[in-house]
């Protein structure tokens, strides 16, 4: 697995705080405060979500498609769920300690708000658990779930069917459809907590792994002929992204109702997200260019942290600011919710992320594979 240190693309670090940005959009502009005056951004938290999906299953499955290693061996296995563990719990469980602290100083009259949300000692345990998600954190049971099955997919697409393309495009496409006839028979939250209803895009992203494996397995000269079909992909899917805004598509085709129905939406955003992530990884530049601005590597860094707290900083801006509604109260919130999120990452997310997995014959740290450490950010609206 060692081998594969060398796939560090800075753009994917950028892609990750896109995706953090496209929540805070979403949920500064349900609040009325918009970042951009113009753009109007509310309805498009999910597929800030899905884009976080693909990227996590991405990058996870990746370093598990590599010929005659021995990445599926137990001590390697274990080492990889000890890292998902420590990578989403120790923020968690602060987050939701700071909710039942406050939750009780609410009743006791110490505070008026419970902040980050009020949270009974039932669902604290519900939630630590993974049974349940409460307001934003609905997502991280979602992707903490897909942790145990990434790494049979991971099996499947590497030993049974060789990382051939079409084998796992057929895959894929079979469990898709049978994940979508199940769950068409099934009510479902836009929030739910259950993998289910967005395997497909976990699906879809690691399908994408297979596919940067491909590309790798190409000459430079093949690569190079390509580069410029890939970057067009990214840009196409990039420009389609934005006019699913819907605030741009009711201005571009007139009045249209938000799509709210999570299958309606997430196979379209999933296979959107994959053609800016494979073309700011292989193309010729311009997508990648825009992702390595080092604040948006930044905004990625800190993604995890920035996807919890933003809410509780939206909340502190409207409730105490007295800026109003509008584009200095979404700036203020912005910038807030990275100085919040910048403290907790160094706190609590830095530490753990430099702990060491030692294994008998092959010594792993949490940053051996892909940016292991920061790659899932756990689903924001996740």
């Amino acid at each position: 697995m060692a081998e594969r240190k060398y796939f560090q693309i800075d753009a994917l670090d950028g892609l990750r705080g896109f995706a953090a940005l496209i929540v805070l959009l979403s949920h500064t502009s349900n609040n009325g405060s918009h970042l951009i005056p113009w753009l109007d951004c509310a309805g498009t938290g999910k597929s800030g979500v899905y884009l976080f999906f693909i990227l996590s299953s991405f990058l996870l499955t990746y370093p598990l498609l590599a010929p005659k290693q021995a990445q599926f061996r137990s001590d390697n296995l274990m080492r990889y769920a000890a890292r998902r563990f420590f990578r989403i719990y120790p923020l968690l469980f602060v987050y939701l300690s700071v909710a039942l602290l406050t939750s009780f100083m609410v009743l006791q009259h110490w505070c008026p708000v419970a902040l980050p949300f009020s949270l009974t000692i039932p669902e604290f345990a519900k939630s630590i658990l993974m049974q349940e998600g409460k307001s934003v954190t609905w997502s991280i049971p979602v992707e903490f779930t897909y942790y145990f099955f990434l790494p049979l997919v991971a099996y499947i697409f590497s030993r049974v069917l060789g990382n051939r393309l079409i084998p796992g495009l057929l895959f894929v496409t079979a469990a898709v459809a049978v994940d979508l006839i199940w769950r068409s028979t099934v009510a479902v939250s836009g929030n739910s907590c259950s993998l289910g209803p967005f395997l497909p895009a976990f699906l879809i992203g690691s399908f994408l792994a297979v596919c940067q494996t491909k590309w790798h397995e190409q000459s430079s000269s093949w690569q190079m002929k390509f580069k410029g079909v890939v970057e067009a992909v990214g840009i196409i899917c990039s420009l389609t992204a934005f006019c699913l805004i819907p605030s741009v598509a009711s201005a571009l085709v007139g009045h249209i109702d938000p799509l709210e129905d999570v299958r309606r939406q997430l196979i379209p955003f999933s296979v959107l997200w994959c053609g800016v992530l494979f073309a700011a990884a292989n193309g010729t530049g311009l997508i990648r260019s825009a992702f390595e601005l080092p604040m948006m590597r930044y905004l990625g860094r800190i993604s995890y942290s920035f996807y919890l707290m933003h809410p509780v900083c939206i909340y502190l801006v409207s409730a105490y600011a007295h800026v109003g509604n509008g584009c200095i109260s979404a700036w203020l919130i912005l910038i807030a919710t990275v100085a919040v999120s910048s403290l907790t990452y160094v706190m609590i997310e830095k530490p753990f992320l430099s702990l060491r997995f030692k294994g008998p014959a092959v010594k792993a740290t949490m940053r051996d594979t892909v940016r292991d450490t920061d790659d899932e950010v756990v689903a924001l609206v996740r």
